[in-house]
């Protein structure tokens, strides 16, 4: 999948948690998410806020999260892995430096989950999306 299908897909099912996602089409959003977010920067420079930057992270948050819950199905895991940073968040009682550390090593298992192939065929989060995505190319 291509990067402007791939942002294209995850804005058209910015409210779809179910189903899977292949890794270029989390990944391809991502980084789409990114570049807007950097290119908001000059503009605030320019007008002296902050106000639009935290409009795009608002706009991109429910797609985000959708794309990230439909990437984790793919790989046979559930949107709770979603969530594994805020379960450092308690460690910040024992200081910034062990809740930084904490939050830094869930963030890092996230990505990684993110990162790790689908599995093949359907799981019990739906057929495989590269062979739907394939499927397509000899029709």
């Amino acid at each position: 999948m291509g990067f402007g299908t791939a942002v294209m897909t995850c804005i058209e099912k910015f409210m779809i948690f179910q189903g899977r996602a292949g890794r270029g089409e989390f990944w391809w959003f991502f980084l789409f998410t990114l570049i807007a977010g950097i290119a908001t920067v000059p503009l605030e420079i320019l007008l002296k806020t902050t106000m639009i930057s935290t409009g795009v992270n608002v706009a991109f948050l429910l797609p985000t999260l959708a794309a990230g819950t439909r990437r984790l199905h793919d790989t046979g895991r559930g949107a709770f892995y979603l969530l594994t940073p805020l379960l450092s968040l308690p460690l910040y009682f024992f200081g910034p430096q062990i809740g930084g550390i904490a939050t830094l090593l869930t963030i890092t298992l996230l990505l990684l989950l993110l990162c790790l192939p689908g599995n093949r065929g359907p799981n019990r989060f739906g057929a495989d999306p590269r062979v739907t995505a394939d499927a397509g190319v000899f029709e």
